[in-house]
């Protein structure tokens, strides 16, 4: 397979479990870049082509410094006893150094028939654990592409697919921008005109409205990592509305009426 190595658009996987015969790192670089095989430097070129850009990303599987990378992915199995303890470990080491904005913890493991696997002790530890260190976890069945649950807060995708709708949700230091087919080499600044492209990408993230049950609130709360690197790529202006959107969406999900806000807001 080509070379593919770039100083631009990189994503680190770690593999922090314990030599189940298989480098799990090539394994989930391969299935987001939808390729079989890998390459013989480690690293697998995942190409994005969506209705906003078009860019490169760049899946490193280890052993390379983090310094750089925009996205650094953890994988663990929870059948493992320590593979969630070197997980915190490797980012203990990596934290000081590392700039990325994309953090995943990525898990696995054969579960017991009828368990899910936020039942699973080592699962609701390492929850507690990501939004304590800012980390997004993702359950990941190897050779499936996800699941999109309907019906849930943004049609909430699972698995690979989540994980490549993390990654296209970034704005990536090296990215070309199809409304201008210009290329972004610093679009992490605010962008002083209005991008068109910003009104849709609020409405596909938000979604509809929550609806009135008390597991509202926790989906709202798992995806906001995720909000907030949605709302890292708008233009000022659009970044105010999305946010007056997402503080709406909790206001609701705790029972509260959007009319008390309004009313607020014109006082």
């Amino acid at each position: 397979m080509a070379t593919c190595t770039s100083s631009s658009n990189i994503a680190v996987i770690f593999d922090c479990t314990c030599c189940d015969g298989t480098k799990k790192t090539h394994v989930l670089a391969n299935e987001i870049a939808g390729v079989a095989g890998g390459n013989d430097d480690g690293v697998t070129c995942y190409n994005v082509d969506n209705k906003y850009y078009t860019a490169t990303i760049h899946l490193h599987c280890e052993h390379i410094p983090p310094e750089g990378a925009e996205a650094i992915l953890l994988i663990i199995n929870i059948g493992q006893e320590n593979s969630f303890d070197e997980a915190k470990k490797k980012w203990s080491q990596l934290q000081t150094s590392s700039s990325a904005e994309i953090l995943i913890l990525v898990s696995y493991g054969e579960l017991s028939t009828g368990i899910e696997p936020s039942e699973h002790p080592v699962y609701q530890a390492a929850q507690v654990w990501c939004v304590e260190q800012g980390f997004e976890l993702v359950w990941w069945q190897q050779g499936a592409q996800g699941s999109s649950q309907q019906g849930s807060l943004l049609d909430e995708q699972t698995g690979v697919d989540r994980i490549k709708e993390a990654l296209q949700a970034h704005t990536w230091s090296n990215m070309t921008m199809k409304n201008s087919q210009e290329t972004s080499h610093n679009s992490r600044k605010d962008k002083k005109s209005e991008d068109p492209k910003s009104r849709e990408i609020i409405n596909d993230m938000l979604g509809e409205p929550p609806r009135d049950d008390e597991d509202k609130f926790g989906e709202l709360f798992d995806k906001f990592m995720s909000m907030k690197e949605t709302a890292k790529s708008l233009p000022h202006e659009q970044r105010k509305e999305f946010a007056e959107k997402v503080v709406m969406q909790f206001w609701q999900a705790i029972g509260g009426d959007e009319d008390e806000v309004r009313s607020s807001d014109s006082d």
